[in-house]
């Protein structure tokens, strides 16, 4: 089985949000396994961590929330034994 990692940007909005919007992921999207966010050199960003390729769909997902987000990374790599 393969973990998929996408790195987004995210705006304060979804940051002040955050919450409420992994609630919103973790119901819609149940094959994401993990949602931590960061301030990194001044951008802030969300890693999902799932066990399918998700990004078009959280992307929508906030779209539908009038919230801005773009991919900035996504990596594939094989699951490690014993996380799934």
């Amino acid at each position: 089985m393969m973990s998929y990692m996408q790195l987004f940007a995210v705006g304060r909005g979804i940051l002040l949000r955050r919450k409420e919007l992994e609630t919103y992921i973790f119901l819609l999207v149940p094959t994401v396994i993990s949602i931590s966010f960061n301030l990194d050199d001044k951008v802030f960003t969300m890693m999902v961590k799932s066990t399918k390729k998700v990004d078009e769909l959280i992307i929508r997902l906030m779209e539908q929330k009038k919230l801005k987000i773009s991919l900035l990374d996504f990596e594939e790599e094989p699951a490690k034994k014993g996380v799934f």
